[in-house]
């Protein structure tokens, strides 16, 4: 009887440890999946979303290298005038084939006031691609639209034989934005393989650009999409190895013309489900202790840890802390788990920051922003301390800018900001300057290694170079145009001084220069003012 017990009992609290456990881990696998699966979805699809998003923006920068193109030659005297007298000799020397080349252009295009077409030239596209075919995506009154409203522009891109275009339409104006439209200039660039290689090498994901396919019933919805780009959705599809995502690419009729297709390995919920399935299993192998140790052992080792990296985990995704380290003091599963966890932190950190970079540039006027400018000022003022070169900082103001708004309205007052910004990219042409945005009317231009001539000779050009733009002011009170105020300092590395040191002398110049009168430089060189 004594051995019957003694197995009875033995039999009983091994079927009792094993209920206990099997309880436990029951309720931890549970745990885990409705807690860490989740996060891991979540993760999963805003990392896929960030990448689609990168695509688009690769895209984008198609589409804005024709913007570029075409907002120069839209305002140039010379074409003005050939759209109207139509010459000849104008065209072989500016609108030829070599010319397209030499600008990467692959069509353009120019109708007259009536709908005509002046000239029509392309290169590496298919005959089929007629000055018709280009004429067909735009209406008359669409035509009629640009016309009367010069400023505006209409860029998306075409579907044709030879694949992709990216192409932009807008009036042609004087170089002072001065009289009527005389007609309308077409730029398109076509999006070659090479193009897209760049762009899957810089972004190093493997997207392609496919027949349009049929939606799924799961979208997922996009943020920050460029305001070219119609949708705001990319349908997904699963399977257990893979997420398959088309973005749909319209043309400027609003056509289905393409699909960005990209295929993202699901690496962060099989790791996950990895992550899940090895503690179950580490669970399991715990089986045999005995029920006080696997207690303790549990709650010390398991449990406790878990639950630490759970709310760390929702504390990284309600506060978006992505570059926060999980410490871990263990080499066990739960370390690794925790070394795994950092990893994919780790990638969402570096796609955060990606996006951020996109983030340093000023919406309205496509110029470096304030981030941007203060973070450039600090890198060029220790690079100038270790190769001994000077570093010039101008920051200008617009006169009167808040008179102008009153009187004129706001959407006047973005034109002239936008005008003021282009006229800096035209002027600072060398890749070291950067001319940034620091305020609503305010502006500032980094000049690193140019000395106190070389400063004071490209500040004046600019200032004459807006003066040239001939922006009525009337509500100004130094002229009948717009004019700016600027304040100029030179750096040299035996000064010790700091970044916010050089911005509040740059901006002391700059007040100095409005209290002098405005419409004027002031620049301060060995305690002389000028």
């Amino acid at each position: 009887m004594m051995i019957k017990l003694h197995s009875g009992i033995r039999f009983r609290l091994a079927v009792i440890f094993l209920a206990c456990f099997t309880m436990m881990a029951t309720l931890g696998a549970y745990l885990l999946q409705r807690n860490l699966h989740s996060n891991f979805l979540e993760i999963e699809q805003d990392s896929a979303i960030e990448d689609v998003t990168r695509v688009i923006y690769g895209l984008n920068n198609e589409l804005r290298y024709v913007k570029i193109i075409i907002s120069d030659w839209g305002n140039w005297n010379e074409l003005y005038q050939y759209s109207l007298d139509k010459r000849p000799d104008f065209y072989t020397e500016n609108l030829g084939e070599q010319q397209l080349k030499t600008a990467s252009l692959s069509v353009v295009q120019i109708t007259g006031r009536q709908n005509e077409i002046i000239s029509y030239e392309q290169q590496g596209l298919s005959p089929k691609e007629t000055s018709a075919f280009f004429s067909a995506q735009k209406n008359r009154a669409e035509l009629a639209t640009l016309m009367q409203q010069p400023e505006k522009r209409v860029c998306g891109f075409l579907k044709t034989v030879a694949g992709l275009v990216s192409t932009c339409w807008r009036a042609i104006l004087h170089s002072d934005g001065s009289g009527p439209a005389s007609g309308i200039l077409m730029m398109g660039r076509l999006i070659e393989a090479q193009h897209l290689q760049l762009m899957r090498d810089g972004s190093q994901l493997p997207f392609s650009i496919v027949a349009p396919s049929p939606n799924t019933q799961i979208h997922w919805q996009l943020k920050n999409v460029p305001d070219d780009f119609i949708g705001h959705e990319v349908s997904v599809q699963f399977s257990d190895k893979t997420l398959t995502l088309h973005y749909p690419l319209y043309d400027t009729n609003q056509n289905h013309i393409y699909d960005i297709q990209l295929i993202i390995h699901r690496k962060i919920l099989s790791e996950g489900q990895g992550i899940i399935q090895n503690i179950s299993i580490q669970l399991v192998s715990i089986a045999m202790l005995c029920c006080a140790i696997l207690i303790i052992y549990l709650h010390y080792t398991l449990v406790q840890p878990l639950k630490t990296l759970q709310k760390t985990l929702a504390h990284v995704r309600a506060e978006h802390s992505w570059s926060t380290i999980i410490k871990q003091g263990s080499d066990d599963e739960i370390g690794q788990l925790g070394q795994e966890i950092n990893g994919l932190l780790q990638v969402i950190n570096n796609q955060v920051v990606h996006l951020e970079n996109l983030s340093l540039t000023d919406s309205l006027c496509d110029l470096a922003n304030r981030r941007s400018f203060d973070l450039q000022l600090r890198q060029e003022l220790n690079r100038c301390k270790r190769l001994k070169h000077p570093l010039a900082l101008l920051i200008l103001d617009i006169d009167f800018f808040k008179q102008y708004n009153d009187h004129y309205g706001h959407p006047a007052g973005d034109l002239a900001l936008k005008t003021v910004s282009n006229t800096l990219k035209s002027v600072f042409l060398r890749l070291t300057d950067l001319p940034a945005r620091i305020g609503g009317e305010e502006f500032a231009v980094l000049m690193p290694n140019t000395d106190e001539v070389g400063a004071l000779q490209i500040t004046r050009t600019l200032q004459a170079s807006i003066e040239r733009r001939a922006i009525p002011h009337e509500a100004s009170k130094v002229s009948n145009i717009l004019t700016v105020s600027i304040g100029l300092v030179i750096y040299k590395p035996q000064q010790s001084q700091t970044a916010e040191e050089l911005i509040e002398q740059a901006d002391q110049l700059l007040y100095q220069a409005k209290k002098a009168g405005r419409n004027q430089i002031c620049m301060h060189i060995k305690n002389a003012d000028i």
